[in-house]
């Protein structure tokens, strides 16, 4: 079982039932949640507490597992990590403990709106460098520029840019 944990693309960690303490964390769990592996020790990042982690899964101690339930994670500067987690009870090393399975779920496409917004933003920081600026799709097309170039250049684009006409 732990060899088949270890290379699942799925993060999957498994926690002590009685306190909540990080037993196991695949790879892909140590690399979504930030936990480290310390001489064969598993560690929680600053913001995971096993504390908080046996309040979550308190509400589950008498069922025979949970599914997708949604759940945010906080951490410094601001940041959140939306998860969906799984879990099943398991004895590992001969300890009552949960196997969970955390996902990230997929992200929402972004509005036409928030996108025309995002597109605009990035124009105007383009726009505030003094350095030219261009650049290309897969083909060598040039899509977009800043005003810098556009000053410099002034209808001479294809003596500065490589791929637009060769």
């Amino acid at each position: 079982l732990h060899a088949s944990l270890t290379h699942m693309p799925l993060a999957v960690a498994i926690i002590k039932r009685k306190d909540g303490s990080l037993l196991y964390g695949n790879k892909s769990c140590r690399e979504l949640l930030g936990i480290r592996k310390l001489d064969g020790r598993y560690l929680y990042p600053d913001e995971i507490s096993p504390q908080m982690m046996f309040d979550f899964l308190r509400p589950f101690s008498f069922r025979r597992g949970f599914r997708n339930v949604s759940e945010e994670l906080h951490f410094a500067q601001g940041r959140m990590l939306k998860l969906t987690v799984s879990g099943q009870p398991v004895r590992y090393k001969w300890q009552p403990a949960w196997l969970l399975f955390i996902v990230k779920p997929p992200q929402r496409p972004t509005s036409p709106a928030k996108l025309k917004q995002e597109q605009r933003v990035f124009q105007q920081v383009l726009n505030s460098l003094s350095e030219l600026v261009y650049f290309q799709d897969k083909s060598g097309q040039t899509i977009g520029t800043n005003k810098a170039f556009d000053r410099f250049w002034r209808g001479r684009v294809s003596e500065g840019v490589m791929g637009d006409d060769d």
